[in-house]
């Protein structure tokens, strides 16, 4: 085991609300959250990176433990870290204008310091928009566990149990009838195979953007959670609305977001932490 420590993160920063933007719901398995607050994550296939806040909101501070039976790049893992977890971003400018915003200050607020993030792969990002696509959050998260846990495997780290999701070389053999064993429609097995093709040749939004299947909410998802673009939301999404509507009492969001609109992304994802607070989760 190797010990890191990062300090030099652009406040403000919360790891735990930052990481449930990537757990999202309870069950899923590949983004883990301990009892200490710690967050666990299978990274490269074989590296168990477990990271804690030591630092406060405003001087952040975190410690990443590394295991691994490889000597593996620890420069490139904590790359990795800090790409999914939004260390380097600057959001003061968000910030200025949602505390000004009487819809979104009291979000600003609330969940001050959680950082936008991104999937570790475009393979992770595009199996999880073509997961999700036309069914619960829940449901879609139970069919990518089973998909990292039968093509990645899994490990077992504080009694708990992670997940790992696969590589493209993990599903380039992987049989259709495989995948629809886990539960997913044949439509969906389709295009997650076609996008394991397509980024075996070359690992490229441009590989995938055109591929049959994604349509413009998941494009704009993939521009989202995969490459960290928080000036876009997933087009139509009802779950977004529907937040909107149960927590700021907007039956249209899209017409009041012009003023953040650079950071629309950032409501977004403040909305899934209000529901996952009102869910007892945070």
């Amino acid at each position: 085991m190797r010990s890191v420590d990062i300090d030099d993160i652009v406040p403000p920063f919360n790891l735990l609300y930052t990481t449930w933007l990537l757990k999202r719901v309870k069950n899923n398995k590949i983004d883990e959250i301990l009892p200490d607050k710690s967050y666990v994550r299978v990274f490269n296939r074989d590296v168990i990176v477990k990271v804690k806040q030591i630092g406060g909101i405003y001087n952040p501070k975190l410690r990443v433990e590394i295991f691994s039976s490889k000597d593996d790049d620890e420069e490139g893992i904590i790359k990795t870290l800090r790409r999914v977890l939004g260390l380097d971003v600057d959001l003061t400018n968000f910030y200025n204008r949602a505390l000004d915003n009487p819809y979104f200050s009291s979000l600003a607020r609330k969940f001050i310091g959680a950082k936008p993030v991104v999937f570790p792969t475009l393979l992770e990002t595009v199996t999880n928009v073509i997961s999700c696509q036309q069914i619960s959050l829940n449901v879609c998260l139970t069919l990518v566990n089973k998909l990292a846990e039968k093509f990645g495997g899994k490990v077992i780290v504080d009694d708990k149990q992670i997940n790992v999701f696969p590589t493209v070389e993990d599903l380039i053999n992987s049989k259709p009838e495989e995948l629809r064993s886990l539960g997913y429609s044949s439509r969906k097995v389709e295009y997650i195979l076609n996008a394991v093709n397509a980024l075996k040749d070359k690992d490229s939004f441009e590989s995938i953007k055109n591929l049959k299947g994604l349509g413009k909410w998941s494009i704009n998802y993939i521009l989202l959670r995969g490459l960290g673009r928080i000036d876009v939301i997933p087009t139509g999404d009802v779950g977004f609305r529907n937040k909107a509507k149960r927590f700021l009492g907007i039956d249209n969001i899209e017409e009041i977001l012009s003023s953040v609109k650079e950071y629309s992304g950032m409501i977004y994802y403040y909305l899934l932490l209000e529901n996952l607070y009102h869910e007892g989760l945070l």
